[in-house]
């Protein structure tokens, strides 16, 4: 399976959309020796692995990471608009209690379990954060534009994502509702909560009370 499943996923998103970069392919990898390891040490271990769709969510860090990225690009207009994307998405809350549950879960071991709440689209995720931020003035841009204007833009975010354009990623999250007892949160309340820890933290302009 691990010998294969890189060449089955390009075949499936096509050659030009190699989503084997080095941060993903270092999990991949990590999870590949995890796995391993447990098969030769099962009478002495226990192990779960929880994966994570895209994190989004309130966030504590002050210097932004990928996940910070994409929200602070999208409130602050620097994300341009809407175009063929959809991405898994889940709370961090709720990826964070799938962790404790996986830990202190018998019924865990030598499981896979996938933390997602569904996958959205790039409009979905814009107009979560246009409802809750454009009454306090930011310019949260919800025109659709095409793959060409995303990559020709000055949006990080946005080139990044060029290349899942027409990908339907659909997770299954039934084993971590049913054995991990997670109950997902909405993506109006993870977007709206997120934006208003990065505009706390300073990683956005403060124009809640102006």
């Amino acid at each position: 399976m691990w010998d294969t499943l890189e060449d089955h996923l390009l075949k499936k998103i096509g050659p030009k959309k190699n989503i084997f970069k080095d941060y993903p392919k270092s999990k991949f990898k990590a999870e590949k020796a995890a796995w391993e390891f447990y098969e030769n040490n099962k009478n002495k271990i226990d192990v779960a692995i929880v994966h994570p769709a895209m994190i989004l969510g309130p966030s504590f860090t002050t210097h932004g990471g990928a996940s910070e990225a994409v929200m602070a690009e999208i409130i602050s207009g620097q994300f341009l608009g809407i175009f063929d994307v959809k991405l898994p998405v889940v709370d961090v809350r709720d990826a964070a209690q799938a962790h404790v549950n996986a830990m202190l879960s018998k019924g865990s071991n030598g499981k896979r379990h996938i933390c997602c709440a569904a996958s959205y689209s790039i409009g979905d995720i814009i107009k979560a954060a246009k409802d809750e931020f454009s009454r306090f003035g930011y310019e949260v841009k919800d025109g659709v534009i095409t793959p060409e204007e995303a990559n020709a833009s000055s949006s990080t975010v946005a080139k990044n994502f060029v290349p899942l354009v027409g990908s339907d990623p659909q997770l299954n999250n039934e084993r971590s509702r049913k054995e991990l007892g997670i109950v997902y949160r909405s993506l109006k309340e993870t977007v709206a909560e997120m934006g208003h820890s990065l505009i706390k933290n300073g990683a956005l302009p403060h124009k809640l009370n102006k």
